[in-house]
């Protein structure tokens, strides 16, 4: 099984330019051999680490380490819908210097389960 399982994660690090991703490519591999997730989550994760952009690694580690609770003020929330959709951060409405207005949106954030498993073995490894 490892075997067969090894071949996609060749083809996944070709496809990869990044040096980061490539490393965050085989903390997720050892996870998988450790037993510490199981190929489905490999398998997911290692889309979703294909489908972030470098400067999202950054975001999540400020979201992570509390840094970054909201988007209040910050004209980069385009990004964190990106996270959002990827299902790493939750983002909830709030009215954080404003109001509920269409063209005036804030949002709490916080990582998602999924996003702290994710988080952990990228950053705690």
């Amino acid at each position: 099984m490892l075997k067969k399982n090894w071949g996609r994660v060749i083809l996944i690090l070709d496809r990869n330019i990044d040096k980061e991703k490539s490393v965050y490519l085989a903390k997720l591999f050892k996870s998988y051999i450790n037993q510490e997730i199981s190929w489905c989550k490999f398998c997911e994760y290692s889309e979703i680490n294909n489908r972030l952009f470098i400067s999202d690694i950054n975001l999540l580690i400020d979201i992570k380490n509390k840094n970054l609770l909201d988007t209040f003020n910050r004209p980069d929330k385009y990004k964190y819908e990106r996270l959002n959709s990827l299902g790493l951060i939750a983002m909830s409405l709030t009215r954080i210097g404003g109001d509920f207005s269409k063209h005036n949106k804030d949002y709490i954030i916080v990582l998602t389960q999924m996003g702290k498993e994710f988080t952990n073995i990228l950053f705690n490894a």
